[in-house]
């Protein structure tokens, strides 16, 4: 008994104070006793852990003094466990490593330095060192190594002065220590609970016959440490659990604006403090305690009169619904769609106001989204929620703004191509609706070739490096808040310059055709010259043909092939003639000689021929033949020609010194180019006996006339 001079003078500091609750920042948590049961015997500043699926309570102070006693709560029953090799009081107790270590503490020798480790069944010294040794410290396992924070580390007569604000690691693996920092305050006998990857601490002795009400947030991932809001009231040796994002301090020593609140229960919800209504059904401080699942158990403790308890309290906590925080809202025409992260509720209640005044209410079950409607669109609107539940309504969420509205609608598309590239162009038509971007995709028979998402600002695309004779497809679609608009959509093909390539010339008697191809599309133009005399030009569009009305003669056709990715100039020479008609041949024998009188549809000129040797010719369809063959029976040749060809026709002729027979044998369709054309050669003395064969015939002709 001779150290438990501290806890009394603790004590004596809040006898006798009244008791008064104001809460400012009321915030409901239903605090429900489940349950009282009984310890063995009246035990507080025991250490205690929930292990392997029991609670054990060690050491502590009864109403005989200091205890090495363990307590084991199993199935119902308290036994007894394995005894600690000394009494302690005010130890820290961890489950680290697959077992349970109690660390430090305090008894009738001083301030404990030991770590005790639980090994099959009783407890076993790995360190008797510790850097500074402390009681009522913050202690917990992380990462396998056991924190210890804190606590006090003087005897009765050093108890004015600060307590400790090291942190102290211990490795378990090692059995060593190392002090990797210090806390921003110090502090002794704090209100905490380590949740896994953070230590809440508030509150706590700080020295000078002071507690604090400072609360702070510990990270032994990256050792650093954030300061929280204070608590309303300087707090120690309470109780806490964590349920629902919520920490609940559980009677203690609580100071509140200078009164003392024996069983108050403070409420932290990570962003303010609450002093709750209701308080703990039997007070106590120096309690010990664990969380089972949602509940906390309250160990003994000291009671009504400053004097220890043998009563075990479980509580159950129940909650209003957290602040609801919307995660997203989306227009719709004439409304939004809204989302929320799930907050445990019955229900949620959706607000809808307009410049500050309430429009609608819309009220869902457990969801986590939601769909309104009825709304105007293009109107600001203020969006809210609070979720409910039996014990309650939550905190309206922070507002969000929305502005119902419909998707975009169609947009109107265009394509100019050019040479292997394409610009697109689109516009959507205005129905009020923002447009925040557009999907543009290009497509080819093989798959997607390009995808973009454009800011608003872009009204156009130019897609480079495509290939000519390939069908492409474009699509463009319009979006904000609202959706999608239907897609705007083109289909094209890119070009490269044109070529020329003429195919045919089509000749009637009335006008001659010409028709061309080229390589990739074109529009075109049509030039008609006839020597340098440029007689037409005539724009012809997109057709490959053009026919032309002229008299006969030779011209030149020149074809211009115009496309966006460039132009092409061809040439072709028209020959406008037709083939010439077989001669129509008569032949008249005259003192003069032999005349040729010829006919022929389209020719310009006709010639006669014997043996392959023109004898002469005519562009009027009359030729003389000076010295005729007078050897009787002959073979004579007329052409008619002009510059597209030629027509023969064959004259026998049998020319006698008393009478002549002229036999005309027309050969249909025999044609030649006179260039080409020949005739069997006859040698020189044949064609002089013909000469002179004619001339007497000539002769003879000629004398009888006379």
């Amino acid at each position: 008994m001779r150290k438990k001079l501290p806890v009394i003078l603790l004590v004596s500091l809040i006898i006798g104070l009244s008791f008064s609750v104001t809460a400012s920042a009321y915030y409901t948590v239903y605090v429900n006793l489940d349950s009282v049961g009984q310890l063995p015997q009246p035990i507080y500043a025991a250490g205690a852990v929930y292990f392997n699926g029991s609670i054990y309570l060690i050491g502590g102070e009864g109403n005989n003094g200091i205890l090495n006693t363990v307590y084991v709560y199993h199935n119902g029953t308290w036994q007894k466990g394995p005894q600690l090799p000394f009494a302690l009081v005010f130890p820290s107790v961890v489950v680290c490593d697959g077992t349970i270590f109690v660390i430090g503490g305090q008894n009738s020798s001083g301030i404990s330095p030991y770590v005790l480790k639980l090994v099959n069944g009783s407890w076993q010294v790995v360190s008797r060192f510790m850097p500074v040794p402390v009681y009522a410290a913050a202690a917990f396992s992380y990462g396998g190594k056991i924190y210890v924070i804190g606590g006090f580390n003087g005897t009765v007569s050093a108890f004015y002065y600060p307590p400790s604000n090291k942190i102290q690691v211990f490795d378990p693996k090692t059995n060593t220590w190392s002090v990797i920092g210090e806390s921003p305050v110090p502090f002794a006998g704090a209100d905490y609970y380590f949740n896994g990857s953070a230590l809440f601490v508030t509150g706590g002795y700080i020295g000078y016959s002071s507690y604090g009400s400072e609360t702070l947030l510990y990270y032994p991932e990256t050792n650093k440490w954030v300061e929280l809001p204070n608590a309303p009231a300087s707090a120690s040796y309470g109780s806490v659990a964590f349920v629902n994002g919520v920490y609940v301090v559980v009677g203690g020593y609580v100071l509140y604006q200078g009164s003392a609140m024996p069983g108050a229960i403070l409420i932290f919800n990570g962003t303010n403090w609450t002093v709750s209504q209701q308080q703990e059904q039997y007070p106590t401080s120096f309690a010990s305690s664990v969380q089972i699942g949602s509940k906390l158990v309250i160990i003994g403790g000291l009671g009504s009169q400053n004097l220890p308890s043998d009563k075990v309290q479980v509580y159950s906590f129940h909650f209003p619904p957290l602040v609801p925080v919307i995660s997203s809202i989306k227009p719709i025409p004439n409304g939004f769609t809204i989302s929320w992260a799930d907050v445990n509720a019955t229900g949620y209640i959706i607000y809808v106001y307009q410049n500050g005044t309430l429009v609608t209410t819309y009220t869902v079950g457990n969801v986590t989204s939601a769909t309104v409607t009825g709304l105007e669109n293009g109107v600001i609107y203020q969006v809210t929620i609070q979720a409910f539940n039996s014990y309650g309504f939550s905190p309206m969420s922070v507002p969000v703004e929305v502005t119902p509205q419909a998707a975009p609608l169609q947009p109107i598309v265009k394509v100019k191509v050019g040479d292997r590239n394409a610009t697109v162009t689109w516009s959507v038509p205005s129905n009020g609706a923002e447009v925040l971007g557009y999907y543009v995709t290009l497509v080819s028979q093989t798959g997607v070739v390009q995808s973009l998402n454009l800011p608003p600002s872009y009204s156009s695309y130019t897609f480079t490096g495509l290939e000519p004779k390939v069908r492409y497809y474009v699509e463009v679609l319009a979006y904000n808040q609202a959706g999608n608009s239907t897609p705007g959509s083109a289909y094209f093909y890119v070009l490269a310059p044109p070529s020329i390539n003429f195919t045919s010339v089509v000749k009637t008697p009335n006008y001659f055709t010409v028709s061309w191809n080229t390589t990739y599309p074109a529009n075109f133009t049509v030039y008609v010259y006839k020597g340098n005399e440029l007689l037409l030009e005539k724009y012809v569009g997109q057709n490959a043909s053009f026919t032309y009305q002229a008299p006969f003669g030779i011209y030149n056709v020149t074809v211009m092939a115009v496309n966006p990715a460039g132009h092409a100039v061809s040439s072709v020479k028209v020959v406008y003639y037709l083939q010439p008609s077989p001669p129509n041949v008569s032949v008249e024998v005259t003192p003069r000689g032999l005349v040729f009188h010829v006919s022929s549809d389209y020719a310009v000129n006709y010639s006669v021929y014997y043996n392959g040797v023109e004898l002469g010719s005519s562009d009027n369809g009359t030729i003389l033949i000076r010295q005729p063959i007078l050897s009787g029976a002959e073979e004579y040749y007329v052409v008619a020609s002009n510059p597209a060809g030629s027509s023969i026709t064959r004259v026998n002729l049998t020319v006698l010194q008393s009478s002549y027979t002229v036999t005309v044998k027309t050969y249909q369709g025999l044609a030649f180019v006179p260039e080409r054309f020949s005739l069997p050669q006859v040698g020189a003395w044949a064609f002089l006996g013909i000469l002179i064969l004619l001339g007497t015939a000539i002769g003879y002709v000629a004398a009888t006339r006379s």
